[in-house]
């Protein structure tokens, strides 16, 4: 699994490099160290099967001149910046709208799981995205509408997979963030979610 991820965060980061925002190159394009550990952070968690469809939509397409990161920022405009949205909405892969009720529901089970761990973790928390998107302002993204854009960024069998897991993970009691999180700060060089809350 470990090869499979670190090639799903170069081919991640390529595809990172070729996009220019309005306001130019962003400051986060030339971190590749936290970069590599945001993302690596949430495929750690991930099965097998969900991480091999991602690669090959990853791959694919690059192969087809594509760029699934721009997609990823391109969905979440819709809601953040929606003229700039109707600018670029012609080149993304049309959604349907059984499609996007049916990953709608994996966005809110994240929105849930956000909820949990904020108020388990605040001091942690309270470092990253507000949680929904009624709170965003001052050009930021929240949780809700970054969840949402990336799962519309997946081709249609990884949306399946991503949603199953998650799925999954909710009738068994786990909470994706938490995991995830976990992971990112064990990648800080803590011992654990709750290590690095009590050094906050």
């Amino acid at each position: 699994m470990k090869e499979i991820i670190e090639e799903i965060v170069r081919e991640e980061w390529h595809q990172f490099q070729l996009i220019n925002s309005q306001g130019g190159r962003a400051s986060c394009q030339d971190d590749w160290a936290q970069f590599s550990i945001m993302r690596s952070s949430q495929f750690l968690v991930w099965p097998e099967p969900l991480l091999s469809s991602y690669a090959r939509d990853l791959q694919q397409a690059s192969l087809a001149g594509r760029n699934l990161i721009f997609n990823k920022y391109a969905y979440m405009m819709a809601r953040t910046d929606p003229a700039a949205y109707e600018r670029v909405k012609h080149v993304l892969p049309e959604i349907s709208q059984e499609r996007k009720d049916y990953l709608e529901q994996a966005v809110q089970i994240h929105v849930r799981w956000a909820e949990d761990f904020a108020r388990s973790f605040p001091k942690y928390a309270g470092k990253g995205r507000v949680i929904h998107e009624a709170d965003e302002c001052c050009g930021l993204t929240s949780i809700e509408t970054y969840q949402r854009g990336e799962l519309y960024s997946y081709g249609p069998q990884t949306q399946l997979l991503y949603c199953e897991f998650v799925f999954r993970c909710e009738q068994e009691g786990k909470n994706l963030t938490y995991l995830v999180r976990d992971q990112m700060a064990k990648m800080y060089h803590y011992e654990s979610v709750e290590d690095m809350e009590r050094s906050q």
